[in-house]
């Protein structure tokens, strides 16, 4: 099957009135199609070095201490 794009020009206002005719499955398909190409999964490695620079600044081993004794 060969898809085909086309172009429609329509008012937001139209495009509303349109979707509140839609019924509650139509919206829940069309609300799934429109965030498919928004939701991108992240690795938790994204996470290594953030912060890397401001570390930079603070003696760690004094920190862990610090942070040890707030415990108590």
């Amino acid at each position: 099957m060969t898809s085909k794009t086309i172009k429609i020009e329509i008012s937001f206002q139209k495009l509303l009135n349109i979707i509140d005719q839609l019924t509650p499955d139509e919206r829940v398909l069309l609300k799934k199609k429109l965030m498919r190409d928004k939701v991108k999964k992240h690795s938790i490695l994204e996470l290594e070095g953030l912060g890397a620079d401001l570390w930079k600044r603070i003696d760690v081993e004094k920190y862990i201490r610090k942070e040890r004794k707030s415990w108590d």
